[in-house]
């Protein structure tokens, strides 16, 4: 009975843990409700700075209906946004949690083979703080490498655009497209992550040993956390913040996303950074905004008319990316996608 009792919480802990960290202030958790909280405040300070020469025709409601526009939150559009981020912050997690490569298994692996090609690692002479800053860098670009390098293979393999593509058919954006994801896109996503931070640990293991001292001492890296965080939820909104110049070139602004979102063709397969806009700039794939917004809009050119509705876009691309694996394949449309449009 004890034992049943104690799967009974985990798995309960498992499903509403992240709709209560969603829920939380705690400014920890990268998708949190207060992640959020700041967006209006530094969306009108961008505004007020913009319009600085005449701050008579600045107005923060303007912010506001750029967050909250009926048109957008009462959108199709904006709905399955809201159903996927109950699916992907509950149910799923179950269902897939066991799909994810271990990155202690591949930290050991690389460890070991380190050691088998250069021999035993010699005990760093550098200081603990040093040591710190060059493993928060470290891991840093390797999130960052890890997060470009899925996102581009899941624009470039016809396979894995098929799920992705669920996540770029949102016809308007606000931070609840964060979770506009279906649950392969992010199985995909947590294994190569998982293979480039093992890579990375192990790498930095072996040159530097275990970080003695962490940048949190001094809150250097929890404030990156939190700013990343809040930029990453800004990529998913109507407001136009550019970063341009060298600036442009390190950091992906939110006007960056929002130019990846566009279906206009000079914008496809651009910007596919996270937060960091330097593995785009190597690899020339990087999009600079204009200074002024221009007029984007937003989904997949090829799908004209977007249902937004949650069982299709879950199962239809495991037919759509089967369809690439197998030619033999029909191409006629899924048969619950006939009967859906039948039914309309």
């Amino acid at each position: 009975m004890t034992g049943f009792f104690e799967i009974f919480t985990a798995n309960l802990a498992a499903l509403t843990g992240p709709l209560w960290r969603l829920l939380s202030t705690y400014p920890v958790p990268h998708l949190s409700f207060g992640m959020l909280l700041p967006i209006p405040l530094i969306g009108a300070v961008y505004m007020a700075l913009r319009h600085r020469r005449d701050l008579g025709r600045f107005r923060f409601w303007a912010v506001l209906r750029l967050l909250a526009h009926p048109r957008f939150f009462l959108h199709k559009s904006h709905g399955l946004d809201l159903l996927m981020l109950v699916v992907n912050s509950s149910v799923l997690v179950l269902l897939f949690s066991m799909a994810i490569v271990s990155t202690a298994a591949i930290h050991a692996l690389m460890m070991t083979g380190l050691t088998g090609l250069f021999g035993a690692p010699s005990p760093t002479t550098l200081a603990p703080a040093l040591v710190a800053a060059i493993w928060s860098v470290g891991m840093l670009l390797a999130f960052e490498f890890a997060y470009w390098l899925d996102h581009y293979l899941s624009h470039r393999l016809p396979v894995l655009w098929e799920f992705h593509k669920v996540h770029h058919s949102a016809e308007v954006l606000s931070p609840v497209t964060n979770f506009r994801v279906h649950p392969i896109d992010s199985i995909v996503y947590y294994n190569i992550l998982a293979v480039i931070k093992g890579l990375a640990i192990g790498t930095l293991s072996y040159l530097f040993g275990a970080a003695t001292m962490t940048l949190d001492v001094w809150g250097i890296a929890g404030g990156i956390t939190i700013g990343a965080s809040i930029l990453s939820h800004m990529h998913h909104t109507q407001i136009w913040l550019p970063l341009r110049g060298w600036l442009g070139h390190l950091i992906l602004s939110p006007a960056h996303h929002q130019i990846h979102h566009s279906s206009d063709r000079t914008h496809h397969d651009r910007n596919f950074g996270h937060i960091l806009a330097v593995f785009d700039w190597a690899a020339g794939t990087l999009f600079m905004p204009p200074k002024q917004r221009p007029k984007l809009k937003f989904g997949v050119d090829s799908i004209v008319n977007p249902r937004h509705d949650l069982t299709e876009n879950l199962v239809e691309p495991f037919y759509a990316a089967a369809r690439h694996l197998t030619p033999a394949m029909p191409q006629s449309e899924p048969a619950f996608e006939h009967a859906l449009h039948k039914a309309d």
